[in-house]
């Protein structure tokens, strides 16, 4: 029971911070901006994942076909987002809980626009970055997330993806325990400064080698 309080306070903990910042963002965006962004990465293998019994929901890749219930479900799509992105080659990994769409998660193979670092991130050819992560409140806490994140993993590694990135912002700390139960490793933080149109970008690694590597991620 106290657990149960404690991830409840923490979530709540959360919201508030994410809310705060997005608050922010809209009242000084225009002039100052301040990301602190974690980068995660995982090298992929065979490996065993255990979703849980409490993930109960059907998770695929999305077809074209399913453009229309991402649209109707949420207003971001609007606009032909969803399907600019399939057409640049993005894959969208959904779960849905009676037919309708509780969780999506985006991945890129080449050269993706970060928002929040305004700035584009740089893979490999043998990589794949998994990005704009999604779950609707009330499914939040029950495993989903993880479940779509193994079947990602598993349908990479079958087509030759060798690592995976992915980024969060230091303060989102649901999507940080999400990125640690499924075995991503925490390589580093990239942080932005802007004053009006002025960029500083400064990168800190966990070894020499990660700084080495986010540097070469955001040259561009």
């Amino acid at each position: 029971m106290a657990k149960k309080m404690d991830n409840t306070r923490t979530r709540a903990i959360s919201n508030f911070k994410i809310k705060l910042g997005a608050l922010l963002r809209i009242i000084f965006g225009k002039v100052l901006v301040f990301e602190k962004t974690f980068v995660f990465e995982k090298s992929l293998s065979k490996f065993s994942f255990k979703m849980g019994n409490e993930a109960k929901v059907d998770v695929r890749l999305a077809q074209s076909s399913d453009v229309l219930k991402l649209v109707n479900k949420f207003k971001k799509f609007r606009g032909g987002k969803a399907e600019e992105r399939l057409k640049a080659g993005h894959l969208c990994f959904i779960a849905e809980k009676n037919g309708d769409i509780v969780h999506y998660k985006w991945v890129s193979f080449n050269k993706t626009y970060v928002n929040e670092l305004e700035r584009r991130i740089r893979i490999g050819s043998d990589s794949a970055y998994i990005y704009d992560a999604y779950t609707v409140p009330e499914c939040r806490g029950t495993g989903i997330s993880p479940k779509v994140s193994a079947r990602i993993f598993d349908y990479l590694f079958q087509n030759g993806i060798k690592k995976i990135y992915y980024l969060i912002s230091y303060n989102n700390f649901p999507s940080i325990r999400d990125a640690e139960k499924t075995g991503l490793r925490n390589m580093g933080e990239v942080t932005l400064t802007r004053l009006f149109k002025s960029r500083i970008y400064r990168y800190k690694g966990k070894t020499h080698k990660d700084y080495i590597t986010l540097k070469e991620m955001f040259s561009i």
